[in-house]
């Protein structure tokens, strides 16, 4: 069988994702360790990472190269407090959204560059959800909206 060189770039373009897909996968070792839960906001689903102790929480999305539009992290704690959240050792960025007792939405700050740390930024909140960049935007996100973990 003779392929084309469109039929040719075709294949290899498609071979390309999918060893590009399985090596985010296989390095992306941070994300593999941690629980997983899939959340929805007016009806968009994410599968986030989970993370409740302390040393999860100061880690975050550090270090990692990026966050596919499908996925995210939240911060699952037991109280309601005063939730900062950084960039520190971010490489992009993302959506921060706080989250109260009752599920809703209580504050959003949309597409922080890595370069505003060391500025905090807080709100009272008993979770915190971390997404890609623009989600919140793209998806018209609002404070007050129901959160369903």
């Amino acid at each position: 069988m003779v392929l084309t060189p469109r039929q040719r770039f075709v294949l290899a373009t498609v071979a390309g994702m999918v060893v590009l897909g399985l090596l985010w996968s296989v390095l992306d070792t941070t994300s593999q360790q941690l629980p997983k839960r899939t959340i929805s906001i007016s009806n968009i689903s994410y599968r986030v990472d989970v993370v409740t102790t302390s040393e999860q929480q100061a880690q975050g999305l550090s270090g990692r190269n990026g966050l596919p539009s499908w996925a995210g992290m939240l911060f699952d704690n037991d109280v309601v407090a005063e939730r900062c959240m950084w960039m520190k050792s971010m490489r992009f960025p993302i959506d921060i959204l706080w989250i109260d007792a009752q599920r809703r939405i209580v504050k959003i700050e949309s597409k922080l560059e890595p370069r505003t740390y060391p500025q905090a930024y807080c709100a009272v909140a008993a979770d915190v959800l971390e997404l890609a960049a623009g989600q919140a935007e793209f998806r018209g996100f609002k404070v007050g909206q129901l959160v369903k973990l």
